[in-house]
């Protein structure tokens, strides 16, 4: 398996939001701290996305379709998502939550043009949630004082990927019906 390193890093890019303008002080700062993490192991995040969803039955009856197609549209719809999961608020602050929901509209988009089905992208979307969780589990784990930050960031994942996975479904049908009709 050949993850793109290079692209990951570009896509992944240099776009990082300052803990303490939106975090504040005391475990908010730590919640940034896993975000950043979380960001510098996003190669072994997508790396660890692709084994997951290579092997499900569904992808693997697509022969023809590289990791590299597989892969091309995560780096951003996860750089996405970790701004969007870094706002305490969306209400406040709404632009990373906009984008999160355009990038996860767009990757369905893509999956609809590929004639993917929509249990497949639904599926690809768990998977990424899952791999997510498991990643901040593996930072937080052990250290008591990083229970609450813990919790936090899986309010915040489940409330983020609610609304990318509603925006990714959106975009397949509205690319499925464009073309049927």
């Amino acid at each position: 398996m050949a993850i793109n390193m290079q692209s990951i890093d570009d896509l992944m890019g240099g776009e990082r939001v300052p803990g303490n303008d939106l975090l504040g002080a005391g475990p908010g700062g730590s919640v940034g701290q896993v975000i950043d993490q979380l960001r510098d192991d996003a190669a072994r995040l997508i790396a660890n996305w692709v084994l997951r969803v290579a092997n499900m039955p569904a992808f693997r009856a697509w022969p023809d379709l590289s990791l590299v197609e597989l892969q091309e549209s995560v780096p951003a719809l996860l750089n996405a998502t970790l701004l969007a999961m870094r706002s305490p608020d969306p209400s406040r602050d709404p632009e990373p939550v906009s984008r999160a929901i355009e990038a996860a509209e767009r990757h369905g988009q893509a999956r609809a043009d590929d004639a993917f089905p929509i249990g497949v992208l639904i599926a690809e979307f768990q998977a990424l949630r899952a791999e997510l969780r498991t990643a901040i589990l593996r930072i937080t784990e052990g250290a008591p004082e990083m229970v609450d930050v813990a919790r936090e960031l899986e309010g915040r994942l489940i409330q983020t990927f609610d609304a990318a996975t509603i925006a990714a479904a959106e975009g397949w049908a509205e690319r499925t019906l464009a073309a049927t009709h």
